[in-house]
């Protein structure tokens, strides 16, 4: 029944966002027709381009404030050559399982830097308690918006390599080796990702290998970028699946926060105009699912608002040349994965349900969900940006 409700809540959004899609489509074909024969993806110097194409300007390194040892990243000795960086808020219920999964890693020359954006929770307590060198931890004065959060963990980092990790999310041990791998021996490549295991709060799976449809292995950038578009979703995948080149992260300008549901696929192809893409064809990490990210009507409007302009940009770029064809399939998979992504959300809702019903009956101490603060992604991304919402459904 609840299904059946939810999937006509789907049908009638999808309806109420036809003008808009129309429009959108209409304002595509029109920028397509005007850039069609311009020239392609700009050189990897040609900065003063990119900045004119995005209106971006590049990240500036800043020093830290550190929780375990004082000093900016330039002066603390040794650089690793990956870093690890955790943005946290209120993540008391899933980082010590992130934690773990990051210091299990058979690769052995990288950092950790958690951010603590400001949590009332046992964040800092949970980080203080891990007993690591290797684990660096930064406290923000006051809670920032998601992109500032993100954008300042990665500029505490040191390391050539690296990676994004949510703080409810987990990687499995093989997964940093597996992407250096693949950075070292490729040069050109700037971002390489893994497929990823959709779980719930419990951890079980609720779908597995995510990712990477039709951009397996090498892939230029020009190929990825049509695939994204045409996939009506972000088949490179959230962050934790991703490993970039820090250089490359600050020549773009980082995270933008103007649209927070495809935050990181804006990056992703801001990124990959400097070079190329690779998917490893391995799940490798793990992408949660929270139980109290059901969308509600409105929130779904805005995320497919959001996505339609994502489009718009990307379409409006001369580098990328997308085609008619490419925008209209693209269009109609963005509301066939709008109505995927709800019954996802549906579907971790329930099992949720299910097991405080079951925690209940057996007085679990932890049955009532007011006992305990929700991991980041228990809000509505679209409606709190200074919170660590998921933002994308990856196919």
């Amino acid at each position: 029944m609840r299904l059946a409700v939810s999937t006509g809540c789907d049908i009638y959004i999808a309806l109420v966002c036809f003008d808009a899609a129309v429009t959108t489509f209409a304002g595509c074909y029109r920028a397509g027709r005007s850039s069609r024969d311009r020239v392609g993806r700009p050189s990897h110097r040609d900065d003063s381009r990119l900045r004119g194409l995005f209106n971006v300007t590049p990240v500036e390194h800043e020093p830290g404030t550190w929780g375990t040892s004082e000093g900016s990243p330039a002066t603390r000795g040794h650089s690793p050559r990956v870093s690890l960086c955790i943005p946290a808020y209120q993540a008391e219920r899933h980082l010590q399982a992130t934690l773990d999964s990051v210091l299990a890693q058979s690769y052995d020359d990288f950092e950790v830097v958690v951010v603590d954006n400001n949590s009332s929770d046992r964040t800092a307590q949970i980080v203080a308690g891990v007993r690591d060198e290797r684990v660096r931890v930064v406290r923000n004065r006051e809670t920032l918006p998601i992109a500032e959060n993100f954008n300042r963990a990665v500029r505490q980092s040191r390391g050539r390599y690296v990676k994004l990790i949510c703080a409810d999310d987990t990687i499995e041990p093989d997964c940093v080796a597996e992407q250096v791998r693949v950075m070292d021996a490729n040069p050109d490549v700037v971002l390489v990702s893994v497929r990823t295991d959709f779980i719930d709060d419990a951890g079980d799976v609720l779908r597995p290998a995510k990712g990477l449809r039709g951009i397996v292995g090498l892939q230029s950038a020009q190929q990825t970028v049509r695939r994204v578009i045409r996939s009506g979703t972000n088949p490179i995948g959230p962050p934790v699946a991703a490993l970039f080149r820090r250089a490359e992260f600050d020549r773009c300008g980082g995270f933008r926060g103007d649209l927070l549901f495809p935050m990181e696929l804006d990056l992703w192809v801001r990124m990959i105009q400097h070079g190329d893409f690779y998917g490893v064809p391995k799940t490798l990490a793990s992408f949660r699912i929270g139980s109290g990210s059901m969308t509600a009507l409105t929130s779904a409007r805005s995320q497919l608002g959001q996505q339609f302009e994502f489009v718009r940009r990307v379409v409006r770029n001369p580098c990328w040349r997308i085609s008619t064809a490419d925008r209209a399939i693209g269009v109609a998979a963005i509301f066939d994965k709008q109505l995927r992504r709800d019954v996802l959300f549906l579907m971790s809702s329930v099992r949720a349900a299910r097991r405080r019903r079951i925690d209940g009956s057996a007085g679990h101490p932890d049955a009532s969900p007011a006992t305990h603060t929700g991991p980041r992604n228990d809000v509505r991304p679209t409606e709190d940006p200074f919170l660590e919402g998921k933002m994308q459904w990856h196919s």
